[in-house]
């Protein structure tokens, strides 16, 4: 079981939300954790074992594979994520190289670090706002964290 995200790329390899959104590209999965392989739960293991196993296991694959793995930068600055919004990109993930994997928002180590001007974020926002240490909904009520089961009924 894989962890990633679903997207949309331009002709110069950037993310475009709205093409995902309005289904005017081909879609891709960019890999980034690797959850359970052949049966064994890899959550416990540190994300740099993970990783490697990751990039190991989707090598198999066909090089045009809609199916990629999501390349990491050890180490963050501010020229990083100066980079990441010059080039209209949504933001950074960040995550602590030796902890394990984690459900529980409360207790997570992962943190995404959002472009304040990303010209794409109208349509993100109307399913889910991250506001704090847990999720809510735009109408302020508590949600689930990876949970899509109640869709906000207003903007």
């Amino acid at each position: 079981m894989l962890d990633g995200e679903i997207v949309c790329l331009d002709g110069k390899g950037r993310t475009k939300f709205n093409d995902l959104l309005f289904r005017r590209g081909e879609p891709c999965f960019f890999a980034f954790d690797l959850l359970f392989m052949n049966g064994h739960d890899m959550r416990t293991a540190q994300l740099a074992e993970r990783k490697h196993e990751l990039r190991r296991l989707l090598a198999r694959l066909p090089a045009d594979s809609r199916v990629r793995y999501a390349e990491h930068v050890e180490g963050l600055d501010t020229r990083l994520f100066e980079e990441v919004c010059a080039l209209d990109l949504e933001g950074i993930v960040a995550k602590q190289k030796f902890a394990p994997y984690t459900f529980e928002r409360e207790i997570s180590t992962c943190y995404k670090i959002r472009n304040p001007r990303y010209s794409q974020m109208v349509g993100r926002e109307k399913l889910l706002s991250v506001i704090g240490p847990k999720n809510q909904w735009l109408d302020g009520t508590d949600a689930p964290y990876n949970s899509f089961d109640k869709w906000p009924t207003s903007a």
